[in-house]
């Protein structure tokens, strides 16, 4: 069985991304997965060219 905590950051840095239309449901991320999702972001940006 698949855990739905392994997904939170990156389901929360895509909310991050995709901007102010998902921010009621970025503000439920609880506080202590703020630096996980920070680093998921760091990444993706790291891809894009």
């Amino acid at each position: 069985m698949i855990s739905k905590d392994k997904y939170k950051p990156i389901y929360y840095a895509l909310l991050s991304l995709l901007g102010s239309e998902y921010q009621d449901k970025f503000k439920k991320m609880g506080n202590e997965l703020t630096e996980t999702v920070q680093e998921v972001i760091k990444e993706i940006e790291k891809m894009v060219i």
